[in-house]
């Protein structure tokens, strides 16, 4: 007989090593978690598939949250919750966002569509019952959504209906849970939804009658295939490849069950304290029975009054009977209950329980900051699994049917339906406690440069169209009333004051001192190596020179921005002494006044010269005067 090869005695060895460790668990690191003991025992170790779980316990889960919510305070306050939250008391706002060829704004065709749908939304057109608002319907989504953990939703288009198009919402017991098979085409129907290859919802296969009919079962075709396209059934999915959904409720299920029937035992124990005080007992048994103080079942019965004692019969004794339930711990038990409660369905203790007693700013805020980002959660999805499939649908029949006009009375064609859909949705949004400081933020965040106007009305839950153009009617209201306008723009905000232009400022110091202190005049000596002719010239040329600077001096003053007193100044023209073979001397300016703030007028001057000869005729100085005119 051969023998086993090197590497099947290796690997035969590998398996005893490897069989003896899983024998001796404790050897290997392990999860807390996973570890089976006398305490974890009853704790569920085999992983399942997520349908097959819900399949199991779907019916039950849904039979149980729909009695909760039915007599349960905590579960019916949640649904409420959802609906208020989720959808608020306006329900979901369209906004249109159709933009015309150059990338800009269509309002004409963005009031068409949102006006359109508006008509829509109205009870008797939006859904077939002819029973609800499209706002109401919205509300009972969010109701079946947390108690059943689905909806179902035909989507209608018939042109019998004014706009071509309506919704039936279903319960969600036609979708039967217990129908699975597998069909001759490849697909898989998977309680009650048929499934391609790649696990997409192909149809879904809906009971014709409410299985708690009396003839539901016995009619012969009681199911009815309806292709996915026209149906909705909206879920929040836990696990990948899950086909329906279950109760928001589930995890917190037990719980509230067990509460209710706490509090309700608590308050009949309390009720019961306060009506029996106590009991006649017959020590021996021997006492004969009371002549009195029976009622007409034959129990004994006794009266208590203020100020009064009564005597017990021989024979007899009395028990008080003072039960001590519910102590003072009950509200703190109470209170950890249902903060176990709020967390299994996801929303804040103070919210559920009511309750804000010793309740701070900081503390509220954290958990409704927390809450309300749930809610949104929410609304997104509802937004893009039922709101934006919903829009496109009746956007194509409206188009169709050629209601959607603009104010003129022309229809949009329904040949650029694509150019129509661009949308968003806007879900409700909530006030702070203090909206003065909200908006006070939001103010600063839009001149900062952080957010726009457009991003602060979408907070607030409304459209920025649709307040501009309702400012601009109460304006228009207000005017053609004869009253003053209901909004007017803030003021624009102050230019700085231009800096003070210093440049000439000391030239007219100088000069309004001059002004004060005239008997000081300048003077200029010049000595000259030239002849007569020479010097006659380079007189003019001083006194042009001179003449050119006061009017440059004028000018100046003239058109300086400063408002002072106008005091008169007096300037006379510089006294010329020409004397031969000397160099010329500067001009020296001279002031012992403090300068002041002026407001000069110039007058207008002439300069007479007047010229010195000698017997000769030679000339030998010459004298320049200004005058005023």
């Amino acid at each position: 007989m051969a023998q086993p090869s090197i590497f099947m005695r290796s690997a035969s060895a590998f398996q005893r090593i490897w069989h003896a460790a899983l024998n001796k668990p404790s050897q290997f690191r392990r999860f807390e978690g996973a570890k089976s003991s006398r305490l974890t025992g009853a704790w569920g170790v085999v992983s399942t598939q997520i349908d097959q779980e819900v399949k199991n316990d779907l019916n039950a889960l849904r039979a149980r949250s729909r009695e909760l919510t039915l007599n349960d305070d905590y579960a019916r306050k949640f649904i409420h919750m959802v609906a208020a939250n989720v959808v608020g008391p306006s329900g979901f706002v369209l906004q249109s966002q159709v933009m015309d060829p150059t990338g800009k704004s269509d309002t004409a065709a963005r009031k068409a569509v949102e006006l359109a749908f508006y008509n829509w939304s109205q009870v008797g057109n939006c859904e077939t019952s002819n029973k609800f608002s499209f706002a109401e319907f919205c509300r009972l989504y969010a109701k079946n959504m947390a108690r059943d953990g689905e909806v179902l939703i035909r989507r209608v288009r018939d042109s019998k209906f004014e706009f071509g198009y309506k919704l039936q919402m279903l319960d969600i017991d036609r979708l039967d849970v217990m129908h699975n098979e597998l069909l001759t085409n490849g697909n898989v129907v998977r309680m009650g939804v048929e499934l391609d290859t790649y696990g997409a919802p192909a149809a879904y296969w809906i009971l014709t009658r409410h299985p708690g009919e009396y003839m539901a079962r016995t009619e012969q075709n009681y199911r009815e295939r309806i292709p996915a396209n026209e149906i909705f059934h909206n879920f929040i999915a836990d696990r990948p490849e899950q086909t329906r959904g279950f109760p928001w409720m589930a995890s917190a299920m037990q719980s509230m069950k067990m509460l209710a029937g706490f509090r309700e035992a608590s308050l009949i124990n309390a009720r019961v304290a306060a009506t029996k005080m106590g009991f006649f007992v017959s020590p021996d048994g021997s006492a004969a029975d009371l002549s009195d103080g029976k009622d007409d079942e034959g129990n004994f019965t006794t009266e208590a009054a203020p100020g009064t004692f009564d005597v017990i019969p021989q024979g007899y004794d009395f028990k008080s009977f003072n039960p001590e339930f519910p102590t003072q711990n009950f509200d703190a038990f109470v209170k950890s209950c249902i903060r176990s409660i709020s967390s299994g369905l996801g929303i804040s203790y103070n919210g559920l329980a009511n309750d804000l007693e010793n309740v701070n700013f900081s503390s509220i805020r954290a958990g409704v900051l927390e809450e309300r980002e749930s809610w949104m959660v929410i609304q997104n999805h509802m937004i893009e699994t039922f709101l934006r499939p919903l829009l496109n649908d009746w956007l194509q029949t409206a188009l169709l049917k050629g209601k959607v006009t603009t104010f003129n009375g022309s229809a949009l064609p329904a040949g650029k339906l694509d150019k129509f859909t661009s949308h968003i949705w806007q879900g409700r949004r909530w006030q702070w406690v203090d909206p003065k400081k909200d908006i006070e933020a939001s103010v600063q965040a839009i001149q900062a440069g952080l957010a726009t106007p457009q991003s602060i009305a979408a907070q607030m839950g409304m459209d920025l169209e649709d307040i501009i153009d309702g400012i601009a009617q109460a304006n228009q209201m207000a005017v053609d009333a004869g009253l003053p306008a209901y909004y007017t723009a803030p003021p624009a905000p102050q230019a700085a004051p231009a800096p003070e232009d210093n440049s000439n400022k000391a030239l007219i110091e100088a000069m309004a001192a001059r002004s004060l202190d005239p008997q000081t005049q300048p003077s200029v000596n010049v000595r000259v190596g030239i002849d007569n002719q020479q010097m006659t010239d380079m007189a003019r040329e001083i006194q042009d020179v001179a003449q050119k600077t006061l009017d440059q001096i004028r000018e100046d003053v003239q058109n300086m921005p400063i408002v002072i007193p106008a005091p008169v100044v007096n300037v006379a023209a510089p006294h010329i002494t020409v004397t031969n073979n000397v160099e010329p001397t500067p001009v020296t300016l001279e002031a012992n006044i403090q300068p002041a703030d002026v407001n000069i007028t110039m007058p207008a001057r002439i300069t007479e010269t007047t010229v010195s000869r000698d017997a000769n005729g030679d000339m030998v100085g010459s004298i320049a005067v200004e005058k005023d005119i």
